[in-house]
């Protein structure tokens, strides 16, 4: 299945923290960190690869786009070529007590206050 243009574009409205904080998800680029998040409790809402960067995880949601689309999503001047759209975890989800706790400041302050 191809990637719409406007998804795309939602992707893209992502990098903006208002977008962030109406749609409750965020983006994450690059091998390492999205292999982390596809073992952990967080919700991959949708995976996207460039040719020759497929995961070894064996996630099944990814989809291949091309250099160009990657490009349009991505927020970096060199795409990764590997970049997930992710939900926010809900507040309830979050165990500090675990050994392995990703930050990151989305400015969910205002979502819990």
């Amino acid at each position: 299945m191809a990637i719409t243009a406007q998804e795309v574009k939602t992707i893209r409205s992502l990098s903006r923290k208002k977008n962030r904080l109406e749609q409750l998800r965020f983006v994450v680029e690059g091998h390492k960190i999205v292999n982390e998040l596809i073992q952990s409790d967080f919700k991959i809402d949708k995976l996207f690869y460039t040719s020759g960067n497929e995961l070894v995880t064996g996630d099944e949601n990814g989809e291949l786009v091309s250099q160009k689309h990657m490009g349009q999503m991505s927020g970096l001047r060199e795409p990764a070529g590997i970049l997930a759209v992710v939900h926010f975890p809900s507040k309830a989800r979050c165990d500090y007590n675990k050994d392995f706790v990703l930050v990151v400041n989305l400015g969910l302050k205002t979502l819990y206050t």
